[in-house]
């Protein structure tokens, strides 16, 4: 089977933090003869190179943004001499356009740009001031560099890449081979209002046999005015195969809020433990420290809100 080769950008001054942790636990889980994770850095850290190399991923050192057009020459250089499938940029670093232009420009099948956040969201005002200035320059042609586009809220979708784009939320799942297995869970919780769609294709080919699908949306409503939709489209094109999809649409139970206060809790603080538990399943998933702020951000966005 031929080995998958990506390459990610950046890990800056060789310390991997923030989105790059995602991308190193990735790595140790996909980890094995058919793929290969390599990472670029403005510099070399040995420790980390270390730890690379226990998973056959290869880290280059190319110039800072200071040397724009040497670091063009050096990623594709990477690029050409590795023949890489996919390339992933964030949004610190795609924002320059320097690597996914170099993609581009080096015919890479898979060109993916992800937006994490905001320049608003940067608390270093230097890179606040640089970010905005990069991105009011190349917004406009940032994404042609890329075919694949992600981000990890509308808000950060919409401040890097095209309505058009932000607003086509499907996603596929296909299977076409045997013996494969997929679980979808998707979890909404809306309030104030807020309305929260569920769109996605799941396709099992008829080589697919013996496959097994599980799909799973659950929402949550905080008030009478939201609203939350499952649009599904399942596509089973062969009958030896196990499929499975629920869908689960309610509000915070009365009696989970009877109880719960009867233990010394507020009803305010009573509903917001509620929707962490709700959202457990994700926050678990997530390194602490992004833990922690999805749960303070759920915390802020019910303060005052819950009557």
């Amino acid at each position: 089977m031929k080995k998958v080769k990506i390459l990610v950008g950046f890990i800056m001054d060789g310390k991997a933090g923030g989105i790059d942790k995602y991308l190193l636990n990735f790595l140790e889980q996909v980890h094995n003869e058919c793929v290969q994770v390599d990472f670029l850095t403005n510099h070399i850290d040995a420790n980390l190179k270390q730890k690379l190399e226990q998973y056959d991923s290869h880290l280059y050192e190319v110039a800072n943004l200071k040397q724009p057009n040497l670091q063009y020459r050096q990623i594709c250089d990477i690029i050409q001499k590795n023949k890489y499938d996919v390339t992933y940029f964030n949004i610190s670093t795609a924002i320059s356009r320097i690597g996914p232009q170099a993609a581009f420009d080096c015919n890479v099948p898979i060109r993916v740009i992800h937006s994490h956040s905001t320049g608003n969201d940067c608390s270093n005002p230097y890179k606040r001031k640089l970010l905005d200035f990069l991105h009011n320059k190349y917004k406009k042609q940032l994404y042609k560099t890329a075919n694949r586009f992600y981000a990890c809220s509308k808000k950060a979708g919409l401040w890097m890449f095209p309505e058009s784009i932000v607003e086509s939320d499907k996603f596929k799942v296909i299977h076409n081979a045997p013996n494969t297995s997929s679980v979808v869970n998707s979890k909404s919780i809306s309030k104030d209002g807020g309305a929260c769609t569920y769109r996605a294709l799941v396709r099992i080919n008829e080589n697919a046999k013996n496959s097994k699908c599980s799909v799973s949306c659950e929402s949550l409503m905080l008030d009478d005015i939201s609203r939350s939709d499952t649009i599904p489209v399942n596509d089973i094109r062969t009958d030896e195969v196990e499929f499975s999809h629920e869908a689960k649409i309610g509000k915070i139970s009365d009696k989970a809020i009877f109880y719960l206060m009867s233990r010394g809790l507020s009803e305010e603080d009573a509903k917001a433990m509620i929707v962490r538990g709700f959202a457990y399943p994700i926050s678990k998933e997530l390194p602490v420290e992004y833990a922690v702020e999805m749960n303070n951000l759920i915390n802020l966005e019910l303060e005052g809100a819950i009557g």
